[in-house]
């Protein structure tokens, strides 16, 4: 199964993506190119793993702590 996603280019996701490829070139002076596994690693912790974090957030609300996918 193929998914095709449209993001705008200043969607936070991909600018906290893209400081943290510069901060890898300017502050630890890295001179390789980013692997597309390195890149994958980036989107699943700011597209996957955040969502899921989202997903898990405490209503004040409710009290609720549950993930809105069980609901």
């Amino acid at each position: 199964m193929r998914v095709t996603i449209t993001l705008d280019k200043h969607d936070r996701r991909i600018k906290a993506i893209q400081r943290e490829i510069h901060r890898l070139y300017d502050t630890e002076q890295r001179v390789s190119c980013i692997s597309d596994e390195e890149l994958r690693g980036y989107v699943e912790k700011y597209f996957m793993f955040e969502s899921m974090i989202e997903n898990n957030t405490y209503s004040e609300d409710t009290g609720d702590t549950s993930s809105s996918m069980e609901k």
